[in-house]
């Protein structure tokens, strides 16, 4: 996996295979994540909040709860990483294409 512009660090090898489950995920469940983790970060003193809708989003659609917060923490990455460093929308959108 290529360098990310969110970190000066390597890339973990675990993230390209979060993102390999992530790609298994159906349209209407990606969405729900999604859902999820922008409410997260719009809000993220709620964090309790946000751990119970992982919970719910993992029993509702069969997936444990290890591997979803394997996921979520790879898929939080980019977005922390471009906000302590100013990353530009290209620069955001190229790590998420690199993930």
């Amino acid at each position: 996996m290529g360098r990310l512009h969110c970190t000066e660090d390597p890339v973990p090898e675990a993230v390209g295979g979060d993102m390999q489950q992530l790609n298994q995920l159906g349209a209407q469940q990606f969405s729900a994540l999604t859902e999820v983790l922008f409410h997260f970060l719009t809000e993220p003193k709620e964090v309790e909040r946000f751990l119970s809708q992982l919970s719910e989003f993992a029993t509702t659609n069969q997936i444990s709860l290890g591997p979803l917060r394997s996921i979520v923490k790879s898929l939080l990455l980019v977005p922390n990483g471009a906000l302590k460093k100013s990353l530009t929308a290209d620069q955001v959108r190229a790590d998420l294409i690199t993930l």
